[in-house]
């Protein structure tokens, strides 16, 4: 399994999930902007719970809960999936509602960057957004990343069952 390391910034500290930390993920994810892949929607504690253990088990995946350091509170989660064979690696974040808009996601991005590159040396880096997803455009631009490809219909929303355009990005190790 794979346990997350602790990684820091000035403002953000990412770690591992915790058990206890389970009702501050079910509060993330009353925010339909933060519902990821398969998801239930209405998210309830015994979701965070299974969800919880199940990626304290996990052999490919980094998953970190994104706190605040003056708050200690939790303000997002972000994830890194490994494909070693292919030696790259694919990002994911997820801000609640109160902590956008604050640089947060680029400081959280740059930190799992940073760890891919420097620590797993991985070649490769990739992300996946919704078409009109343009706050996570810019934060993607800024860590170094690249649009390499444009998916039409390509994402159903869990939520509204809406099928939307979908982005793939890239960024290459250049240490």
């Amino acid at each position: 399994k794979m346990i997350s390391p602790k990684l820091e910034s000035e403002r953000l500290l990412l770690k591992n999930w915790e058990l206890k930390e389970a009702k501050e993920f079910v509060k993330l994810a009353k925010d339909p902007k933060l519902i990821f892949g398969d998801m239930p929607f209405p998210y309830l504690l015994e979701h965070a719970q299974f969800w919880i253990k199940k990626v304290l088990t996990l052999d490919d995946k980094y998953y970190f809960a994104i706190h605040e350091k003056t708050t200690k509170k939790i303000v997002g989660f972000c994830w890194i999936t490994i494909y070693l064979k292919k030696n790259e690696g694919l990002i994911a974040y997820g801000l609640g509602n109160e902590a956008r808009g604050k640089g947060y996601a680029t400081e959280a991005g740059r930190l799992m960057v940073n760890f891919v590159f420097k620590k797993l040396k991985l070649k490769k880096l990739l992300a996946e957004t919704k078409a009109d997803n343009f706050g996570s455009h810019k934060v993607l631009k800024k860590l170094g990343f690249k649009v390499i490809r444009k998916m039409k219909n390509g994402h159903r929303d869990v939520i509204t069952d809406e099928i939307q355009d979908q982005w793939f990005w890239e960024a290459k190790n250049f240490l």
